[in-house]
């Protein structure tokens, strides 16, 4: 089945209720489509993009950002059979033409921004034949919108079989390469079901995607989603009182995004005794959440709580635990040193802790790690993607093929406790060994962070036996850095305090951690 047709289904059963929802300039007010709407849309621009020249199976490279046309223009791809390849800007400019060139896309459909760096760096774009904007004109290229309202209401599709490729989802290439993940339609739907069945979503919850992708899934569900007013390039910045404003506007029971767009949010609202009452599950994603985030967010959701599932490109959900369960069990001094808790896995998923391998793993050599021991995080589920674009090689080493079972291997290291909770301790390329001893970052950095005047720290290593931990935050703290690492016994040979940590920004809060040790080897170097 195609992903566009369940948004055809749900216009039929709900046409009257509201889909996609715009903030207009200023956030004062908003535009909207319903179901009926919506998938009119689609089809305007299912019909449009064929006669612009997309053909079935063509790689569309998507550079748009969130609007009220953005779910349709996406959706209609998928309708056409075509490919949507979506690839984070904001993984750096070297890493993002690489991937361009690499993703071998035909078309492009994008900003005028986009247009004006393909004719910079026109190697990279060699590949693209057909270029399109979402721009109502534009002296670049042709426009989607040229008498799009003229456009047949009807789109006559053939049934598509669910193992076609959908799309390319490119990683962020936090731990190196970028890399395109295969994504059928099969996997579309089956993420969307996962994700309805672990949140009891109903066609009665409203959602607000701080991840614009994420309303695919909500949509596809018959949910109205809120687009938040927002830059998603610089989630950092959102406005905490407009993304308020956006959820109290319209009743929104579900919240999705990074962690870094709320983190001013929940802090106004504390100081302004504000509750969100309307919202039930407060998810993020992308990088370990602190029990002081949990514990913050308890207090403006009246009748809700934080959610933090747990997952990669290459294979969510996979697991998934709530605020409410990790205040409920632990104090945060419980916690230090633990790494974080990311729940039990969801239904049907199945998760395995195994010995830690460079190479690649055959199914055979799987060895499971005893309760509380560190291993490599693989999983086998319905959502597994069979692979990368192209990059055969990556695909052997990150898959274990078991019978008729497919294992990820996550590239995360963690361990399971004797509840058969999960729990992670960092990237297994973030992992260390000095001497005898295996190091994994994120129990060690967790000592560090309860001190008031850190907000980031790294644990790195720099040399054949050496470590540093790496300091985002006001040297006043030096004091209490050097008690914690004598009070714990922690192997920390240089303490260095960076201005401001490198981070993604599709979720800014990913620090990239080899970039930061060779900063700090240098450091250590010049400080002889």
């Amino acid at each position: 089945m195609n992903v566009a047709r369940q948004i055809t289904d749900i216009s039929f059963k709900y046409p009257q209720k509201l889909s996609v929802i715009c903030p207009k300039k200023g956030n004062k007010s908003y535009s909207s489509y319903n179901f009926h709407d919506l998938e009119v849309r689609i089809n305007q621009f299912s019909n449009q993009l064929e006669h612009l020249g997309i053909k079935k199976k063509d790689k569309v490279l998507v550079f748009i950002k969130p609007n009220l046309d953005f779910a349709a223009i996406v959706f209609s791809l998928f309708k056409i059979e075509a490919v949507a390849v979506f690839i984070d800007p904001g993984m750096g400019k070297n890493k993002l033409l690489a991937a361009i060139e690499e993703s071998e896309a035909n078309v492009l459909i994008g900003i005028s921004k986009v247009h004006i760096l393909r004719r910079v760096f026109k190697k990279s774009f060699k590949n693209i034949k057909l270029f399109l904007t979402n721009s109502k004109s534009s002296f670049f290229a042709k426009s989607i919108y040229k008498n799009i309202d003229k456009v047949s209401h009807i789109y006559s599709d053939n049934e598509t079989a669910s193992s076609e490729l959908a799309a390319l989802l490119y990683t962020s290439g936090g731990t190196g390469k970028p890399k395109g993940v295969l994504y059928t339609h099969d996997i579309f739907i089956k993420q969307t079901q996962k994700l309805k069945n672990e949140f009891n979503l109903t066609h009665n919850d409203v959602d607000l995607a701080g991840f614009p992708l994420f309303a695919m899934f909500t949509l596809s569900m018959g949910m109205s989603s809120v687009i938040p007013y927002m830059d998603p390039a610089r989630p950092a910045m959102a406005n905490p009182k407009e993304l308020v404003k956006n959820i109290k506007d319209h009743n929104v029971t579900f919240v999705a995004g990074s962690p870094a767009i709320w983190s001013r949010m929940v802090e106004m609202c504390i100081d302004k005794n504000i509750r969100l009452d309307s919202v039930k599950y407060f998810v993020m994603f992308g990088a370990p959440i602190s029990y002081s985030t949990h514990e913050k967010f308890s207090k403006i959701l009246s009748n809700g709580s934080t959610y933090t599932p747990y997952g990669a490109t290459e294979c969510l959900p996979v697991s998934n635990i709530s605020g409410k369960e990790i205040l409920g069990n632990w104090t945060q001094d419980e916690l230090v040193g633990k790494g974080i808790c990311v729940g039990r896995a969801l239904e049907n998923v199945e998760v395995k802790v195994i010995k830690i391998s460079e190479g690649a793993v055959e199914a055979q050599d799987i060895r499971e790690c005893k309760e509380f021991e560190i291993g490599e995080i693989i999983v086998s589920s319905s959502t597994v993607t069979s692979g990368y674009f192209n990059l055969e090689n990556k695909t052997a080493l990150s898959k274990i093929y078991d019978k008729d079972k497919l294992w990820h291997r996550m590239g995360d290291t963690g361990y399971f406790d004797s509840e058969s909770r999960l729990w992670f301790t960092g990237r297994v390329a973030h992992s260390f060994t000095i001497g005898f001893n295996k190091y994994f970052p994120i129990p060690i950095e967790q000592f560090f962070l309860s001190i008031k005047t850190i907000t980031k720290v790294a644990f790195v290593k720099v040399k054949e036996h050496q470590t540093a931990l790496i300091v985002e935050g006001d040297k006043s703290s030096l004091v209490e850095i050097k008690d914690t690492i004598y009070k714990n016994s922690l192997k920390v040979d240089h303490i260095l305090f960076h201005p401001s940590f490198p981070v993604d920004i599709r979720h800014n809060i990913k620090v990239d951690r080899a970039a930061l040790a060779k900063w700090a080897l240098k450091k250590v170097k010049d400080n002889k």
